[in-house]
């Protein structure tokens, strides 16, 4: 009965902090005031699953993504659909895709999206801020 309990009570607490994130600021239940979400605690809470920013996890990596031709990162292994989209990233083809990456190129395997104009704006220009690799 106990590990019940502390299931339930676990889920109403995940419960909780998933609502405030979603609303776009964050406070703990236990009076540590809100947080304002960021482009970067965006990218890590909507992206980071699935992305990093110098490695291919599930999805490929981000490292350089403006500028880059959709489905080009060396190491992944992309959808055909995505490799012969002809999309090159930058501001308005990351913001369609982040809006509805299937409608914007069918056959995609990616099914995560960004409603929120202003949260898609966040996360685009914290990747756009990324040093690219000439400048290292």
């Amino acid at each position: 009965m106990n590990a019940i309990r502390t299931r339930l009570i676990l889920c109403l607490i995940g419960l909780c902090v998933a609502t405030q994130a979603l609303g776009g600021t964050f406070q703990w239940p236990f009076g540590t005031g809100p947080t304002e979400m960021t482009g970067e605690s965006l990218y890590r809470s909507r992206c980071g699953g699935c992305h990093a920013l110098d490695h291919n996890k599930y999805g490929p990596s981000h490292h350089d993504v403006f500028g880059r031709p959709a489905g080009t990162q060396p190491g992944y292994r992309y959808s055909a659909a995505l490799a012969h989209s002809g999309v090159v990233w930058n501001e308005t083809s990351l913001d369609r895709w982040l809006l509805d990456p299937r409608a914007m190129i069918p056959g995609t395997r990616m099914s995560v999206s960004v409603g929120d104009p202003a949260k898609r704006r966040m996360i685009i220009d914290f990747l756009k801020g990324r040093p690219t690799s000439d400048a290292n």
